[in-house]
């Protein structure tokens, strides 16, 4: 009996290990394209043809509560702030999250990470609804 509850235990640590580094090479992979942007001046508007399109718009032919979010990151990579805020207005606070969350752990608890998510679904829910239901 100790064997599976051991086991319950290290497979439970595992997801969020695993989101943890995926978040961390997100955030690193950030800090790359501004160091790219500040050493070379590049735009990353070049970037579009080469980034997946949204399949839910593919589908239903209406944004997801998520679209944007892409080029609003790649716009505060290029330090162009109210562009990003018109692209996606959660890309900012998102951004701040998760690299907080990279730097230190601990301030997602279980209970907080519920909260989290829960708060997160209803704000990009809500967000979704006035950006894209009145285009319908």
């Amino acid at each position: 009996m100790k064997s599976i509850v051991s086991s319950r235990a290290s497979a439970s640590v595992a997801p969020n290990t695993l989101l943890r580094a995926g978040v961390a090479l997100g955030v690193f992979l950030f800090a790359v394209l501004l160091a790219v942007h500040a050493a070379f001046g590049l735009e990353f508007g070049m970037l579009g043809p080469w980034l997946p399109g949204c399949a839910f718009r593919a589908l239903t032919d209406v944004d997801c509560p998520g679209c944007g979010m892409t080029r609003a990151l790649l716009l505060l990579a290029e330090f162009r702030l109210s562009d990003s805020l018109s692209a996606h207005p959660a890309a900012l606070p998102f951004l701040a999250f998760a690299t907080s969350w990279v730097v230190r752990p601990q301030i997602l608890t279980p209970a907080r990470s519920r909260r989290l998510a829960a708060f997160s679904t209803a704000a990009l829910l809500a967000l979704w609804s006035l950006r894209v239901l009145p285009t319908l």
